[in-house]
């Protein structure tokens, strides 16, 4: 069988490295943290996960977070008029 995804939206900002600020406000209470490499940690429903630079944060439908990287969101994810 095959599918194809639902047209759902989401919101979700690029971690650049240096926006930790914007990314954080974007996440709220979820808390990101940031190592010594520019890498973001997130509390994610599967357990913690790693964006590095270039990676987007997403928050899905239900209010969850998690990163996805540049190359995976650029194929799965076009940008939508507010």
């Amino acid at each position: 069988m095959k599918f194809v995804k639902k047209p759902i939206p989401i919101d979700a900002f690029q971690w650049t490295g240096h926006n930790f600020d914007q990314i954080a406000n974007f996440m709220g209470d979820n808390h990101p943290v940031v190592d010594g490499s520019n890498n973001l940690f997130i509390h994610t429903l599967e357990g913690e996960m790693k964006a590095i630079p270039g990676s987007w944060i997403i928050r899905g439908p239900l209010g969850e977070y998690y990163p996805c990287r540049k190359d995976v969101f650029e194929e799965t994810y076009v940008r939508i008029e507010d």
